[in-house]
């Protein structure tokens, strides 16, 4: 996607920061800072200025809207992760939210798998678990996100 290699790194290195920034915020403070999703939507206009590839920056901003909206609306997630996804889709182009949202769904499909498998629980445990929906789903796109960008950039195969 991108022109030349010293870009992809420069690209992957500030999405790989915004995403491990975010989780590290999110994790202390329930939220995600409109700064640091600002900061990653800026950061992207910049890439794809240099890079001179605005249609695929603007197609992964839309297509993480969308992907974050759908997030919003199963209550996966809070507006918060929509505009981080939004941050990643302007830096990294379309395939990072394409990726989250097939990486997140395989790691939804096992853990309702998991859970179905386990058994019944206890309600107050049941409970619990639901008051922390919004924060165990936000990780786990993050964690998505990050998985994505990994296999993307494939640092395994660099390194010589």
């Amino acid at each position: 996607m991108f022109e030349s290699r010293e870009i992809a790194v420069i690209a992957f290195g500030c999405l790989g920061t915004l995403i491990c920034l975010s989780m590290i915020i999110e994790k202390n403070t329930q939220k995600i800072p409109n700064w640091l999703n600002l900061s990653g939507i800026i950061c992207g206009i910049v890439i794809a200025i240099v890079d001179g590839q605005w249609s695929l920056h603007l197609t992964g901003f839309f297509l993480a809207f969308l992907t974050g909206i759908f997030f919003l609306k199963l209550g996966i997630s809070a507006a918060g992760l929509v505009k981080l996804l939004m941050a990643a889709g302007t830096i990294a182009g379309p395939v990072i939210p394409i990726m989250t949202l097939v990486l997140f769904l395989l790691f939804w499909g096992v853990g309702a798998l998991y859970r179905k498998l386990a058994g019944p629980r206890d309600v107050d445990a049941a409970e619990s678990t639901s008051s922390n929906r919004l924060m165990s789903g936000s990780l786990l796109i993050a964690l998505a996100s990050l998985l994505s960008l990994l296999l993307i950039n494939r640092p395994w195969e660099q390194a010589v």
